[in-house]
């Protein structure tokens, strides 16, 4: 359980600055009012080391599996007199792609257990106790990651789930609260389209903007924020919800949900 602390004014703007600040121990982002003001910092545990390790062990699974796979399938067609004649032919490639496809899923599950799940806490300055808190709930999900945003107590607030792979096709997050009701979602604006701007961000680091945020029953509609690229830096984003008037997007949820957009393709 997060130990609680006053938030005081942290979440009570409609724009900020996220800049992302290199860290040996931690993942550290400042979060700032627009001007300059230091709100609160993110921290969330360095995974690079353990992602390498990771990735190699999901490939070796998946080599021993597709291995262990295409042996068994020779087995089970040599009981019917289904033998390869060449390690060229049709019956090997059969028996190889067979073993590749059904070694997939001993690699999924190693994922599972390797990868470590996101957790980010928000501090306020001066307090050690965080404020606010984003972690992944780990679960057999294929196609999607689910994430709780938390309060010091403990409460989620909101529970969002964020689309896997979101370097091919854009980040999509929908939030709802903590009964199922929908809040609002975050999407890349460019889609498949924004592919080779994706993959450049990924591969220097630069910092994750073009996104816009709307109510899920608006999803054509305008609006209620965006998270763009600021003007204070090339490590900097700006989260502006302005245009959010009635104040839709809590924006505990809003600035967690930010953070989590920012943070890239490695979450």
């Amino acid at each position: 359980m997060l130990t609680p602390t006053t938030p005081d004014s942290v979440f009570d703007h409609d724009r900020y600055l996220i800049c992302h600040r290199a860290g040996i121990l931690a993942d550290i982002r400042e979060i700032r009012g627009i001007d300059e003001t230091l709100l609160a910092t993110v921290r969330a545990p360095v995974r690079w080391l353990r992602h390498w390790l990771g990735a190699f062990a999901i490939v070796v699974t998946w080599l021993a599996a597709w291995s262990a796979a295409a042996l068994a399938i020779g087995g089970v067609l040599a009981q019917f007199g289904i033998v390869p004649q060449h390690p060229k032919d049709d019956i090997s490639a059969a028996i190889g792609l067979g073993g590749m496809v059904l070694g997939i899923l001993p690699a999924y599950l190693m994922s599972l257990v390797v990868l470590p799940p996101y957790t980010a806490r928000f501090h306020a300055p001066g307090d050690a106790g965080p404020i606010l808190e984003v972690a992944e709930e780990r679960r057999f999900l294929p196609i999607q990651r689910r994430f709780a945003v938390s309060t010091p107590d403990g409460e989620p607030i909101a529970r969002c789930s964020k689309a896997n792979y979101p370097l091919f096709f854009g980040t999509r997050l929908t939030c709802d609260r903590p009964d199922g009701s929908p809040l609002f979602e975050i999407r890349d604006a460019a889609g498949i389209a924004g592919f080779p701007q994706r993959a450049l961000q990924q591969a220097t680091g630069a910092p994750r903007s073009g996104y816009v945020i709307r109510r899920v029953d608006h999803a054509d509609g305008e609006p209620l924020g965006v998270i763009a690229k600021a003007d204070h830096g090339d490590d900097t984003v700006v989260l502006d919800l302005t245009a959010d008037s009635t104040s839709a997007i809590d924006r505990r949820v809003g600035l967690a949900l930010a953070v989590l957009v920012e943070s890239g393709g490695w979450i």
